[in-house]
């Protein structure tokens, strides 16, 4: 939570969490991280993907410039950032006891609500999705013959026969004549 404290894994969830808030930001602002890092003035705009991976902090005297950058007003913008790199203060100045404890609970929780309506979409996607494809399935086995019906299994018998015949060979046989006698008829 503080520079000089060790990082718990509940601060490095947060951060991650926060990062990962801030570059949904840049994106609906339409930026890249070359592109913001220009507008702040950074040398490298890989200090913005260290942001954006929880790997690092804003520093505060940039919370304007970038509040700016990805449009939002700067009280806003300090209010969000306070959430994820100082929950204590946050629980203070908005009342959100879930933060005061140090604990990522609410952003954690509000994150895992966002997951499982991801995965209840998903779930519902993938069971549309094969309900169509054993309806297509369906559809394809009454329109068309069984592999041992007469049209599928001819054609490929007659594939298998002619595969080592040469041009100009006659047609083989595929059925016997009627009676066991020969072609001729005896």
């Amino acid at each position: 939570m503080y520079t000089n404290q060790r990082q718990t894994q509940d601060t490095k969830e947060l951060r991650r969490i926060g990062g990962r808030w801030l570059k949904e930001r840049r994106e609906s602002a339409g930026l890249s991280q070359r592109q913001l890092a220009e507008i702040l003035g950074v040398e490298y705009y890989t200090f913005i993907s260290q942001i954006e991976t929880g790997h690092g902090r804003i520093p505060p005297d940039r919370y304007e410039t970038w509040a700016n950058a990805i449009g939002l007003s700067l009280s806003d913008f300090v209010r969000e950032i306070l959430r994820y790199y100082d929950p204590v203060t946050f629980a203070i100045l908005f009342g959100d006891a879930s933060a005061s404890t140090g604990m990522a609970g609410s952003a954690l929780s509000t994150e895992n609500r966002q997951l499982r309506e991801q995965v209840r979409e998903l779930h519902r996607l993938l069971g549309k999705k094969t309900m169509e494809l054993e309806q297509a399935r369906d559809r394809l086995s009454l329109a068309s013959p069984a592999p041992g019906d007469a049209a599928e299994g001819g054609r490929g018998r007659r594939r298998g026969d002619r595969a080592g015949a040469r041009k100009g060979d006659p047609e083989p046989a595929t059925t016997a004549p009627a009676g066991g006698g020969n072609a001729a008829g005896d």
